[in-house]
């Protein structure tokens, strides 16, 4: 696994408006509704330009370990939902992006069911153990049916945002 030159996360602009709820991990600005996508790589593509604006990084170098993780093994969990992450060299904290597409693509999904949601989230590659719950506190979220249904009935990012950040 190659090691790429550091990435520093800017300050999340949901932040910067005081947001008292705000997350750090991810900004309003960096969830987008009805993306067309024609498949799997090009919705990661998406995340990658969304999650490269938050960071002092290239777009090719975020969508590089994106592809590398997604080629260890699919993270789509089911539910038409997907968790595409990475660790990123020089990571301070997690950053998120999330993604609603306008149609379901095949993302090598374990129940057979195309998926219309990736929540994607770069980790810091230091306390592995921390990072690890975080994503294990998100995936558990995405399988819960009331948070699934939630997510499907939204419309807006700022929606999208208050069931992705707030306590469950």
């Amino acid at each position: 696994m190659s090691v790429l030159s550091p990435c520093v996360p800017s300050l999340p602009r949901s932040a910067r408006q005081d947001s008292p709820a705000a997350e750090p991990w991810l900004a309003c600005e960096d969830i987008l509704l009805d993306v067309a996508a024609p498949d799997g790589a090009a919705a990661l593509q998406v995340l990658a330009r969304l999650l490269s604006r938050r960071l002092v990084c290239p777009q090719e170098a975020v969508l590089r370990r994106l592809v590398q993780r997604e080629a260890l093994a699919s993270t789509a969990l089911g539910h038409g939902l997907a968790l595409p992450h990475a660790q990123l060299a020089g990571l301070a904290a997690p950053v998120g992006a999330c993604v609603g597409l306008r149609s379901p693509v095949s993302f090598g999904e374990p129940d057979g069911q195309p998926v219309r949601w990736l929540i994607a989230l770069l980790l810091p590659v230091r306390e592995p153990q921390a990072q690890l719950i975080r994503l294990a506190g998100l995936a558990s979220r995405c399988g819960e049916g009331v948070f699934r249904l939630a997510l499907a009935r939204s419309r807006t990012p700022a929606e999208v945002w208050k069931l992705l950040t707030l306590p469950a």
